[in-house]
C-alpha cells in the first residue's frame, strides 16, 4: 500500500498539467483499496493487546491504510476537478458549463 500510495503521489506531481481519465481511475481504485483495507482491519483494533495480536502488529497493520485512503481520496478529488472543471461548483448549471 505504501509503494502504491507513493507511486500515485509521484504520478500526480508529474501529471498536474495533464489531468486525464486514467489517472482518475488509478486514484479512485487506490481509494477503494485503501477503504477496503481500512474497513477489514477495524476488528483487529478490538483484539489488540491479546497474546496473538500484540499492539505493535496492530499499529503496523492499522495505521497505513487510513493514511493511503485519505491520500487517494485527495488525489481523486483534485484529479476529478482537473478532468471535469466546474463540475464541483453547485452554482453552475449544466447549460452554463457547456457554453
Amino acid at each position: 500500500m505504501l509503494c502504491g500510495g507513493l507511486t500515485a503521489l509521484r504520478a500526480h506531481w508529474d501529471m498536474e498539467t495533464q489531468a486525464n481519465v486514467p489517472s482518475l481511475l488509478l486514484y479512485s481504485s487506490a481509494f477503494l483499496a485503501g477503504l477496503f483495507q481500512t474497513a477489514t482491519h477495524v476488528p483487529l483494533l478490538f483484539d489488540a493487546g491479546e497474546p496473538l495480536t500484540p499492539w505493535g502488529a496492530v499499529l503496523l497493520h492499522g495505521t497505513l491504510a487510513p493514511i493511503i485512503t485519505v491520500l487517494a481520496l485527495w488525489l481523486t478529488a483534485t484529479s476529478l476537478t482537473a478532468v471535469f472543471p466546474g463540475s464541483t461548483d453547485p452554482g453552475v448549471s449544466r447549460r452554463q458549463r457547456q457554453r
